[in-house]
């Protein structure tokens, strides 16, 4: 079993719609996909009925914007409940360039009350000038509350895949595997210019090797 719980449709930067993206993923052998698009979850109307039509699993998603230490960053908010008024406001009040972007502490704080999992997103391009300083960055960072961290994604080398999993297993936090798949014009233009492949579900991981607890 195989999942990709970090791709984005035409409701925020991707160029694909919400049932093209169900329709890739089902031909990638999938079992689940969340969709993360940046701080908005309006695709999700057209993607329960995409993903129920072909049988797959999905689950709630959204990319936060958020601030540690003065550095924007992303993070990562799964399964949480979509009617939950202050959940709403983090993402109608952030989804904008111009909007706000909160504090980690805070944001992990409302999605933890709104029944969410909060996760780091991408790890390997936050941090990928301070991979040195990875596993202590890390430790700073846990007391935000984050829920796990996504240590599998295409940017993320050996390295920094191995640094991630050694802390989420050593805290309790949960393994995440996504690959940020933004459509096929950004997956080009990714691919020739890193040769990393960013398309959904190219990140195959096995189930058995993540921790999912609270998200599937």
């Amino acid at each position: 079993m195989y999942v990709d719980l970090h791709i984005h449709t035409c409701f925020s930067d991707g160029t694909q719609s919400p049932e093209e993206v169900a329709q890739i993923a089902k031909n990638q052998g999938l079992s689940a996909i969340s969709i993360c698009d940046h701080n908005t979850i309006a695709a999700y109307e057209r993607l329960y009925i995409a993903c129920k039509s072909l049988g797959l699993k999905l689950i709630p998603g959204a990319e936060i914007d958020v601030l540690w230490q003065n550095k924007r960053m992303h993070l990562l908010a799964y399964n949480f409940d979509f009617t939950n008024n202050a959940m709403s406001e983090l993402l109608n009040s952030t989804k904008h360039k111009s909007g706000k972007c909160y504090p980690i502490e805070y944001a992990c704080k409302i999605i933890r009350k709104a029944n969410g999992v909060p996760i780091i997103a991408h790890p390997g391009v936050t941090w990928h000038e301070e991979t040195d300083d990875l596993s202590t960055i890390l430790e700073s960072i846990k007391s935000t509350e984050i829920g796990g961290i996504e240590c599998y994604y295409p940017w993320n080398t050996d390295d920094v895949t191995e640094i991630c999993i050694d802390f989420c297993k050593q805290n309790n936090l949960c393994i995440t595997c996504g690959c940020d798949g933004h459509g096929d014009e950004n997956k080009k233009y990714m691919f020739d210019l890193f040769g990393v492949d960013y398309d959904i579900g190219s990140k195959k991981v096995p189930i058995s090797l993540l921790n999912l607890r609270g998200i599937l």
